[in-house]
């Protein structure tokens, strides 16, 4: 009997209450926050990675030489974000760029003639260099402003991989490869982003091609490359809980409006005014959001919200003044069921892909 008498408010006839829905509305808004909690908490980026190639025996016929170059490891320490603009997709940095290699073989010279894509060296150092074990280690400081792709569809739950990616323009793949490990790949334990921590990093090396005309497959220019990445985590979730919390706010108002069966009126008010709210609190959302041109996970929440609070809208036209109990409970409970399935796919299956 008791749990007759819990569930008793799921009755569609006593959805209408004040208790119902006070019930229905917190069970929707802990589901819900839940979901968000464990979205915001976990890593999540969609950020597209460089195109590159990884070297193989069958890509090594395709250069001028029958073998792959001279092997030269490579590695960066990332001491310091002079500016970190997740934003925009602007950053400098300070880091220390170093390189083993065999100096019978390849010169400093040659060396020291990599760049960055995307990317223009402020401040670059005059070699450092020893030799290690036969081989020389060569290590330049530079100051380095690049921007790099980033993808903002899951905001503001997305998190971030920026990619940092070495390119030397003046020898081919026959003449010489980088290779580097993860361990290669550091950053200064003192470092602290605002908002921001990191979660990993990692290093790919391979190399690229362009075709200097597309009439002519012989013009193909292949550079060696290597791709730093590092994972940064966003901390806390006071932004989106900041950001999303208005609108639920106005939604979970539209659904009292339902309960206002007597007063046609204020029941009409309520339901206008809270579009009115929903429209008004796009602009804020759209002041905070980046500036793509491409749907985000704020978008899709706040057209199912609008869409939600239009229908209640109708709703409360065609209703008018009739009591109609039963069909106002069971338009409630799908309302409730609606916004919480649709949460639950867009984080657990729309963030996902």
């Amino acid at each position: 009997m008791k749990i007759k008498s819990f569930f008793s408010f799921l009755n569609p006839r006593n959805v209408v209450t004040v208790r119902s829905q006070v019930i229905l509305i917190a069970l929707s808004s802990l589901f819900c926050a839940k979901l968000f909690y464990d979205a915001a908490t976990g890593f999540t980026s969609t950020d597209p990675r460089p195109e590159f190639k990884i070297l193989t025996p069958e890509s090594v016929r395709e250069f001028l030489g029958s073998s792959v170059g001279h092997k030269v490891t490579v590695g960066m320490h990332i001491e310091n974000f002079q500016e970190f603009d997740l934003r925009n997709g602007n950053f400098t940095v300070d880091a220390i760029v170093w390189f083993k290699f065999n100096p019978s073989i390849l010169s400093l010279e040659t060396i020291e003639k990599f760049s960055f894509e995307k990317g223009k060296i402020d401040k670059k150092s005059k070699p450092k260099t020893k030799l290690v074990n036969g081989r020389m280690l060569a290590r330049y400081d530079v100051r380095l402003n690049f921007t790099t792709n980033l993808n903002y569809r899951l905001f503001p739950f997305n998190d971030h991989r920026i990619f940092i990616t070495l390119v030397n323009k003046h020898v081919s793949p026959g003449e010489m490869v980088f290779e580097s490990y993860e361990s290669d790949l550091s950053l200064s334990k003192n470092m602290t982003i605002a908002g921001w921590e990191k979660e990993g990093h990692a290093v790919e090396t391979g190399y690229t091609e362009a075709l200097l005309d597309r009439h002519d497959q012989t013009s193909k220019v292949f550079q060696p490359i290597a791709i730093f990445s590092v994972d940064f985590n966003r901390t806390g979730t006071r932004q989106a809980f900041i950001l999303l919390l208005p609108i639920f706010v106005v939604l979970f108002l539209s659904f009292i409006s339902l309960l206002l069966v007597f007063d046609y009126g204020a029941r009409q008010g309520l339901s206008t005014g809270n579009i009115g709210a929903l429209l008004g609190y796009k602009f804020v959302i759209e002041g905070a959001a980046p500036k793509v041109g491409y749907s985000m996970l704020t978008d899709h929440i706040f057209n199912v919200f609008l869409v939600i609070a239009f229908f209640i809208f109708v709703i409360n036209i065609i209703f008018q003044k009739k009591e109609k109990h039963f069909a106002r409970g069971v338009i409630l409970i799908l309302l409730h069921l609606t916004l919480a399935s649709t949460i639950y796919y867009l984080v657990k299956f729309w963030m996902a892909v």
